[in-house]
């Protein structure tokens, strides 16, 4: 899920914190819909182990909202795509082989 680039397909309200009673982001700063971003990190929902939290990157807020809407026509769908291809290799470093004495 992270890090990658995403396109929103509704207008996202960004949180504070990976909570869904954390304050919005103020100013209020929303990723419009069709907008892309970056995310650079994810993280499952302390109540709810089937919702994923996903923040921003700073240039598009850095601040937190849920892979999936809670509420409204939304409720239950994706409210942003990972584009294809920008899936990024996390910083573990290329996977190694280890090969043993026979």
């Amino acid at each position: 899920a992270a890090p990658a680039r995403y396109k929103a397909l509704t207008r996202i309200r960004l949180r504070v914190a990976p909570h869904k009673f954390a304050d919005l982001v103020t100013p209020t700063y929303e990723i419009q819909q069709g907008q892309e971003f970056r995310v650079v990190h994810a993280e499952e929902d302390e109540d709810e182990k089937n919702l994923l939290w996903l923040r921003t990157s700073q240039e598009s807020g850095g601040a937190w909202f849920l892979e999936r809407g809670i509420i409204g026509k939304f409720a239950g769908k994706k409210l942003a795509r990972r584009v294809a291809g920008s899936l990024e290799p996390t910083k573990k470093g290329p996977a190694v082989m280890q090969i043993s004495e026979v």
